[in-house]
């Protein structure tokens, strides 16, 4: 059966290229509407989510890994171009390190649920905290989709306190 909306999972670059290119009508990816993500044909939803940053550490480091201070002569991974990107590049101290991966996200978190599962206990968070700028979620939908925008922006409001 052919639906009337297509739905796809691609990086959040290869989503908002595929939604201005009329290839899928809603992209969904826990997608921050930054300025440098527009593109011409796409429309934000209203906010639906808003989150807070943290860092992803090994268990063991649980007492030495506090806030962002305690990474000093340390080596930070982010994705190129994602919000993690921008508030760690705001927050580092200088002697801090960083290495952008342009590599496909999805198979890095699916490869940190593994070990996550694998070993129970042996990843934490560490420096939880909100974002200067509020880091809020929103779907990016195709201009062209019809009462999509609408449809979804209703959902929203119906259901937002629910999750």
């Amino acid at each position: 059966m052919e639906s009337e909306h297509c739905f796809s999972f691609l990086s959040i670059r290869s989503k908002l290229e595929a939604n201005s290119n009329n290839e899928i009508d809603i992209a969904a990816a826990g997608i921050a509407p930054l300025k440098s993500r527009q593109t011409t044909g796409a429309v934000w939803s209203e906010l639906y989510y808003t989150v807070q940053r943290s860092l992803l550490i090994c268990a063991v480091d649980c007492e030495r890994f506090k806030t962002m201070a305690d990474f000093t002569d340390t080596t930070i991974l982010v994705t190129n171009g994602s919000t993690a990107q921008l508030d760690t590049e705001q927050r580092e101290s200088p002697s801090t390190s960083i290495i952008y991966d342009d590599g496909n996200q999805a198979e890095m978190v699916r490869q940190l649920r593994n070990e996550a599962i694998r070993y129970p206990g042996q990843v934490s968070v560490a420096d939880v905290h909100s974002m200067k700028e509020p880091e809020e979620f929103v779907f990016a939908v195709r201009e062209a989709s019809g009462d999509l925008l609408d449809a979804l922006n209703n959902f929203i409001h119906e259901y937002r306190n629910n999750y």
